[in-house]
């Protein structure tokens, strides 16, 4: 068994309109801290992440551009996936994941408060090296 840990930054993020309050609601940053714990098969590691993440979004109330909440939330994380080995150093990596973000309300100022719920799910795709 192969166990570790990992540290993620992102840059901007997925955008939706709910058609409501939500015109539209984008994903400004994220960042979090991951565990995996994995199983050894010389050049192939399938693994399970659990994690935590904090995501930055701000949401546009009426489409105009004039009232903007900007919160954050955060989000345990759950993935599985697999890593191979190109080479001694280099790792490819996929990995499928679920977000659940908690506490989602959108302050718009002034007693302006618009809860929702939402979960996202990514699959990402990256390469690792070992150092």
């Amino acid at each position: 068994m192969i166990y570790s840990g990992e540290f993620w930054l992102g840059l901007g993020g997925p955008s939706g309109d709910d058609g409501d309050f939500l015109r539209p609601v984008t994903q400004e940053s994220s960042y979090g801290v991951k565990a995996r714990l994995g199983y050894d098969m010389d050049r192939f590691m399938p693994f399970v992440s659990l994690g935590y993440a904090n995501l930055s979004y701000s949401a546009d109330h009426d489409g105009g551009g004039s009232n903007i909440a900007n919160d954050s939330f955060g989000a345990t994380t759950l993935g599985v996936g697999a890593d191979y080995a190109l080479s001694r150093n280099t790792i490819l990596r996929i990995e499928a994941e679920h977000l659940n973000i908690e506490g989602t309300a959108f302050d718009f100022g002034g007693g302006d408060l618009h809860g929702t719920e939402f979960s996202r799910n990514r699959l990402n795709l990256s390469v690792a090296w070992k150092f």
